[in-house]
């Protein structure tokens, strides 16, 4: 079969060819303008969409970079993650959405400070061993992020004793620029909130300090990172000691690698409140806030730059425990800090350190358990074996006396010396003793031949293991002396001294004899 165009199957062909050549511009232009307008819809913010908060909580002192909100933000290598840490997120009120560009200005003006928000969109989550809490379907807007108070005893990743210091509150924006491309919106924020940690020591110095003594106890505070400000709020070392065991103390503070050195009344005022306890407190001056500051940034931002430490040195005498007195002296400090950044203070205690005092009551017998008075002793240090001791130093002075005599009682009681197995907030391994001379004997009795060695134990006055009730008092056993064994000497002018002069006399005498005569016979 032969097919055959006619003119009119030619030109119907040509139209329709033509059609096709002007339709296809229209349809391209169509379907990239369609492709257009889907791609720019990454450029804006989907308000129906819904995004997340995830916090990665770590230890860090030194600074760092700027977050990007992507999770591969860099972490340090020697930040350690913080468990345990509380967060709570609420909803930042505005009057226009975000995803208009009043809301987005409107937000852009506002500070952690300043932010009105919905406490009833409240959320609180605690991060996992790991350091991360996530909050998830979160509606598109700016929460403020706050990390709360803890017992800082309940945080994984901190060192026993620390204290971590709260970050500052800061907004979050859902969703925030993705800075990487600087085209798309990040929905799913990370954020690296760190902090710092900080301590507090407190040392006691007692060793051989007894009654009418003096002891000193050393407070020592870190000082933790500044905020974004660079300054402190607040910086305090409390401590409170009992006025029934000590006389009223004396404070020296001192700035350990701080330039210039701290001056009181200028950088710190010292408050000693009486009463029960002495309530001593060493509260930091706008002025000296900033020095502790100055200090605690040039270390962050130094190389090998010692930290900086607050020290307070608290010095008391000790008072005679009398007659209802117990033996242990104990009590911390604390350091409250905050470092600008939040309304949280930070609250730092310090461990307990302890001092034991007894008194310790001597009894004066002779061989027949008769109390003897008049015995006057001295009390020294000693080592070596009860049986041959060894006296240290000077005889010790308690409470103003430097010797005892017994009474008609034949005793007396020293108030009151420092324990012999505990110094220093430490057992000791090799134990003091004390040593009692006999300086004057009772009339018609002999001194002792040798000093008295005894111990003072915790467990002496109750304090050892077991449920023993504290007592405040030893009594030693019995020291005894023996009457007087000295050669029966005849009193001057006495019948007994005048037949050993004659006696001598005829001795003389005869042997002046026995020269004359010889010399007669030469």
């Amino acid at each position: 079969m032969t097919t055959r165009f006619t003119r009119s199957t030619l030109a119907l062909s040509g139209i329709f060819a033509l059609s096709l050549t002007m339709a296809a511009p229209t349809v391209f232009a169509q379907e990239e303008a369609s492709t257009t307008a889907e791609a720019a819809q990454a450029h804006l913010i989907n308000p129906a969409a819904t995004g997340s908060i995830v916090v990665h909580k770590y230890l860090y002192d030194n600074p760092t970079t700027a977050g990007t909100g992507n999770p591969d933000d860099a972490v340090p290598a020697d930040a350690t993650p913080l468990g345990n840490v509380p967060f709570t997120i609420k909803k930042v009120t505005l009057t226009n959405p975000l995803n208009t560009p009043d809301g987005f200005a409107e937000a852009a003006k506002l500070t952690a400070d300043t932010a009105p928000v919905d406490d009833d969109s409240k959320v609180t989550m605690k991060t996992g061993p790991d350091g991360v809490a996530t909050f998830s379907d979160l509606a598109v807007g700016v929460y403020l992020v706050s990390e709360d108070a803890v017992d800082s005893s309940t945080v994984t990743g901190l060192e026993e004793g620390k204290q971590i210091t709260p970050a500052a509150p800061f907004l979050v924006f859902v969703p925030m620029t993705n800075p990487k491309d600087r085209s798309s919106w990040n929905y799913d924020v990370n954020v690296f909130p760190k902090n710092s940690q900080t301590g507090a020591t407190k040392e006691v110095e007692d060793a051989g300090a007894n009654a009418g003594d003096e002891v000193t106890w050393t407070i020592k505070g870190d000082i933790p990172v500044p905020g974004a400000d660079k300054t402190l709020s607040k910086y305090v070392v409390n401590d409170n000691l009992d006025a029934s065991k000590v006389e009223k103390p004396t404070v020296v503070v001192e700035g350990l690698n701080i330039s210039p050195a701290l001056t009181e009344n200028t950088d710190y005022t010292v408050t000693i409140t009486e009463g029960e306890e002495y309530q001593v407190s060493v509260e930091f001056t706008e002025v000296g806030l900033k020095k502790l500051a100055a200090a605690k940034n040039t270390e962050i931002t130094g190389n090998n730059v010692p930290a900086p430490q607050v020290q307070v040195k608290i010095t008391a005498k000790v008072l005679p425990l009398g007659e209802d007195g117990m033996p242990l002296l104990e009590n911390k400090a604390t350091v409250v800090s905050n470092n600008g950044s939040t309304e949280h203070d930070t609250t730092t205690n310090t461990d307990t350190v302890k001092s034991y005092f007894g008194k310790v009551k001597v009894n004066k017998v002779d061989e027949a358990n008769k109390p003897l008075s008049g015995a006057k002793f001295q009390v020294f240090q000693c080592t070596g074996a009860a049986e041959d001791p060894t006296l240290e130093g000077e005889s010790l002075t308690v409470n103003g006396v430097s010797e005892w005599t017994t009474d008609d009682q034949g005793t007396f009681t020293i108030d009151a010396l420092h324990v012999t197995d505990f110094a220093d907030n430490e057992e000791l391994v090799d134990r003091s003793h004390y040593c009692l001379v006999e300086t004057e004997a009772p009339m018609g009795y002999e001194l002792l031949t040798k000093p008295v060695q005894f111990e003072l134990t915790r467990a002496d006055l109750g304090y050892g293991e077991g449920e023993a009730t504290p007592v405040n008092l030893k009594t030693l056993a019995n020291i005894t002396n023996v009457e007087s064994t000295s050669p029966n000497l005849p009193l001057t002018g006495g019948p007994g001294i005048i037949a050993l002069v004659l006696a001598g006399l005829a001795l003389i005498g005869g042997g002046a004899w026995y020269g004359l005569r010889s010399s007669h016979k030469a």
